[in-house]
């Protein structure tokens, strides 16, 4: 067994028997094929200049987006790529109530926004070429590394597209600095701390749970040991601990994928080589790189825990202690978001399947789970109060970026209808009655797979089982259940995606519907640029005719729109592709 940086040859095909899970190695590959060393390089480096590319458009001030490194002599140089591409056009900066004022006119806006969709399409692209032709030809190694390289690019990116990473940030302080309950307490209270000009919610205690405080408020003090407080530095840790996230959830799905069960068809595992290419789509996806270098989202550690928590279940088969340790990872999981308690149910149908020792499983499970909610919650408590967070969460009032705001936007826009700023704590009538239809959808989906579960001839037979109902349960959640959609969100089912990718062609297909594969990265693209419909021309831009209606009210469409394409459109594609070249045959056998 060898781990080297190149793959010298292509793998065949034929199933290989997996080493054991703690160890994350690559067979040595022979065949006849030629050694591949100087291509991975190429690619890594052609999606290195695609990243500096979107590095040097992003800063751009007619998009609207946040400079997280102002005033400091490190942002001088990182912004020279924009100055030098882009010479003359202005660069972000932040200067409360002067954003919209001096962003510029609105045609230079959208000519900036067209830039960055460009430049976002050719990443896009190229991250393409190289998952199709480096399948076979690199290592884990090479895929950490590069990886790593291309992680680092994106964390010296001036700009986020995202306020969330001073929101925990601001939470963070209230905490550490302040001495404040920060599940209970507004960011208004940030009296004197600079960073308060830069927090969007500033009316609203944190939407995130107690671990979420724990492990950023664990970071800071390491900061404070260093004697570093300046805002700056937390915003750098936070980009390298999600892109540490990030590479732990790439080891996690390579470990994990070698030991799911087989499919119940006879199919066999993938082969290292097709492994290897679906666990590269996965740590190259420019969509989770940005969300991980660049806005630090908590999602990307949430997706770790996730898999960590299938990974003590494959590590631990049967065994009450890998059943305890899932539910308490799960259990962290949702308490830095509560919507990840979506998952217990299909761990518990999993273990109701199991009839040996059925009762002592769940009751280890579901203790494991509620201690480590109730260790979690206990200090933050404060008499109950904690829970009027749910209350006055603008996810639970007002639609964003989802089919539902586009739906509900349309309709205002043809009646004339008011509805509520998002700033507002409390929605009108009319998301009030979306939210009802949100829930109620969410309730009888989340319902039928419940159901579905329980099914004697289908149910959660094994882990895949588990993983594909877990994925699809996630997906649902997004597509019905959340009026209030960023894109961030999706990580958690990109990673589960990405699992069940590197595990089988047979689980490449969930519920022998959805393609994983073409849709994963349809998926991708379309998130990776809704951030060119959340800049300032679209959303500044409005449809003639429609009361009030801006062009970025598209931009639920957008999302869904090129997945759907690919799950419905390609199979459409390849059954004409079929069809034409049948005739072709045909005409060669009997010419006229």
């Amino acid at each position: 067994m060898t781990w080297t940086l190149f793959s010298k040859q292509r793998i065949g095909e034929k199933h290989v028997q997996p080493p054991p899970i703690s160890a994350v190695v690559i067979p040595a590959e022979a065949s006849s094929a030629k050694p591949h060393h100087v291509f991975p390089l190429v690619m890594l480096v052609l999606m290195g200049a695609a990243v500096l590319l979107v590095d040097a458009t992003l800063p751009l001030r007619g998009l609207w987006f946040y400079d997280v490194l102002p005033r400091t002599p490190v942002a001088s140089w990182l912004l020279l790529p924009s100055h030098l591409l882009f010479p003359g056009l202005p660069t972000a900066f932040f200067q409360p109530g002067m954003r919209t004022s001096q962003a510029g006119p609105l045609s230079l806006a959208w000519k900036e926004t067209g830039i960055l969709f460009a430049s976002l399409v050719l990443l896009f692209s190229l991250y393409l070429l190289a998952i199709h032709r480096l399948a076979g030809r690199v290592s884990l190694r090479f895929i950490l590394c590069s990886t790593l390289v291309l992680g680092i690019l994106f964390t010296l990116i001036p700009v986020v597209t995202s306020q969330d990473i001073f929101s925990y940030i601001g939470y963070m302080h209230l905490g550490v600095f302040f001495h404040l309950n920060p599940l209970t307490t507004l960011p208004t209270a940030l009296h004197n701390d600079p960073l308060q000009v830069w927090i969007y919610w500033l009316h609203q205690p944190s939407a995130y749970g107690p671990a979420w405080f724990l492990l950023t408020g664990a970071l800071q003090e390491l900061t404070l040991l260093a004697g570093l407080k300046q805002v700056e530095v937390m915003v750098l840790l936070l980009r390298w601990f999600s892109l540490g996230a990030h590479l732990g959830s790439t080891v996690l799905i390579w470990s994990i994928s070698q030991r799911l069960p087989l499919p119940t068809d006879g199919a066999s595992t993938l082969s290292p080589s097709r492994r290897l290419g679906a666990i590269l789509a996965f740590a190259w996806n420019p969509f989770l790189l940005l969300e991980a270098g660049v806005n630090a989202h908590n999602d990307i550690t949430i997706l770790f825990l996730v898999l960590l928590a299938l990974w003590f279940l494959v590590r631990f088969p049967g065994t009450l202690r890998g059943f305890a340790l899932a539910a308490a990872l799960l259990a962290a999981a949702a308490g830095i978001k509560i919507t990840l308690s979506l998952l217990l149910p299909g761990l518990l149908l999993f273990l109701w399947r199991k009839p040996s020792r059925r009762g002592r499983s769940l009751l280890v499970t579901l203790g494991a789970y509620l201690g480590t909610i109730l260790v979690l919650y206990a200090p933050f408590w404060q008499h109950g109060q904690v829970l009027h967070f749910l209350l006055i969460n603008p996810g639970s009032a007002h639609e964003q970026n989802s089919l539902y705001e586009f739906l509900l936007r349309l309709y205002a826009g043809f009646r004339g209808s008011y509805i509520a700023p998002a700033t507002q704590l409390s929605g009108s009538h009319l998301e009030n009655l979306v939210h009802l239809i949100s829930i109620t959808s969410l309730m009888l989906a989340y319902g039928g797979l419940v159901v579905w579960a329980l099914l004697p001839s289908q149910g959660l037979k094994n882990i895949a089982d588990l993983l594909r109902w877990m994925a699809m349960a996630w997906l649902v959640y997004l597509l019905v259940g959340s009026p209030w959609f960023w894109p961030w969100y999706a990580i958690t089912l990109f990673g589960l995606c990405a699992l069940l990718e590197a595990s089988s062609a047979r689980f490449q297909r969930v519920l022998g519907v959805l393609d994983l594969p073409r849709a994963e990265r349809m998926a991708t693209f379309s998130l990776l640029t809704l951030y060119c419909w959340l800049s300032l021309a679209p959303v500044k831009t409005l449809i003639p005719h429609l009361h009030l209606f801006q062009v970025a009210y598209l931009r639920g469409l957008w999302i869904w729109l090129p997945p759907l394409l690919a799950v419905c459109a390609w199979p459409l594609w390849n059954q004409l592709q079929t069809q034409r070249n049948e005739r072709k045959a045909l005409c060669k056998e009997n010419p006229r």
